[in-house]
């Protein structure tokens, strides 16, 4: 499972920030159940929306191996 978030950035040639968060193992000392995966720096929000396809897609393949 991904979590993510698409915000504005202050940079014109890049104006668009995914944050992509996967799922996290819980245990005693763990108690957010995502931790932080990565950032893109995004021309386009459809060049986002393709980045985060792959990592869904990456991210369920790995689950149904798991």
């Amino acid at each position: 499972m991904v979590q993510y978030s698409i915000s504005a950035t202050n940079n014109p040639k890049k104006p668009i920030k995914l944050c992509i968060w996967e799922s996290a193992v819980l245990t005693d000392s763990r108690v957010r159940p995502f931790h932080f995966k990565a950032n893109y720096s995004c021309e386009t929000l459809p060049e986002a929306m393709e980045i985060l396809r792959q990592v869904e897609t990456e991210s369920q393949l790995y689950e149904a191996v798991a």
